[in-house]
């Protein structure tokens, strides 16, 4: 609804994309024990093409235990983005070539 607002208050802007490369790309990031209540931070950056079409940034909903936790959670909140974005693209006419990639620096 947020983004069906922003579209009706806002119609002479428009995204153009520079490529004609229109797969979904995300990656994200986590900080761990960022807050002081002991929650972490996360952030997702959504690409089609290289071009940003989404960018977000929140505290964690929960308190992970390790630093390996609180990335698996922000892959969690990316995978859910990434799904959303998926059936938008398709709905649009804009099926997307499986697997999708979601890029992350969690080494553990």
């Amino acid at each position: 609804m947020r983004i069906l607002r922003s579209l009706a208050g806002t119609p002479t802007n428009a995204i153009i994309l520079k490529s004609s490369d229109l797969n979904l790309t995300v990656n994200d990031d986590a900080s761990y024990g960022l807050h002081p209540d002991g929650r972490g931070h996360s952030g997702l950056v959504a690409t089609v093409g290289g071009d940003t079409i989404i960018s977000r940034n929140t505290k964690q909903k929960c308190v992970a235990l390790s630093s390996t936790e609180a990335e698996i959670i922000a892959l969690c909140d990316a995978a859910t983005y990434l799904h959303r974005l998926v059936l938008l693209f398709a709905e649009l006419r804009l099926p997307q070539a499986s697997p999708l990639s979601i890029f992350q620096d969690n080494q553990s």
